[in-house]
């Protein structure tokens, strides 16, 4: 099955290479392939999953058929994070769900009480025009005379 834009991904892989060309820290992205095939990390792989993980994100509201460039750069900014962090995320999602709450390491506590685990404030930050915090509705009061 292909990798379709506007059904698994806002961004192609060309588009993904060619903003992560002159950015920092892209090496572990590069090294990917382009093609997926089941059960691998792949750039098509890294880029569906950071769609499902902003698609399904409870503090966002996005749709399938965006083509704006910062739906767009916020996935791949997403897709660079998972590259670099999925097997991270996954371990703590893990354990949030067993009922941790938090742990040590060394002097370090991490808190792992936050009801969404995975997406960076960064990555948020460059979907602000699509936060659910952006969307009113007007509400008729009972006591408005």
């Amino acid at each position: 099955m292909a990798f379709v834009v506007g059904t698994d991904s806002w961004a192609t892989v060309v588009e993904a290479d060619a903003y992560l060309k002159y950015r920092i820290g892209t090496e572990e992205w590069f090294a990917l392939s382009g093609e997926s095939t089941p059960g691998t990390y792949s750039k098509e792989s890294m880029l569906g999953t950071a769609f499902r993980e902003l698609l399904n994100c409870p503090t966002i509201a996005l749709v399938k058929t965006s083509t704006d460039d910062n739906v767009k750069n916020a996935q791949i900014e997403m897709a660079l994070f998972l590259t670099e962090h999925f097997d991270e995320l996954n371990d703590r999602r893990a354990a949030i769900a067993t009922g941790l709450d938090s742990f040590y390491l060394g002097k370090r506590r991490e808190d792992l009480t936050r009801s969404f685990v995975g997406i960076p404030e960064y990555i948020l930050g460059m979907l602000t025009d699509y936060s659910n915090a952006n969307i009113f509705t007007e509400i008729e009061s009972p006591y408005d005379i």
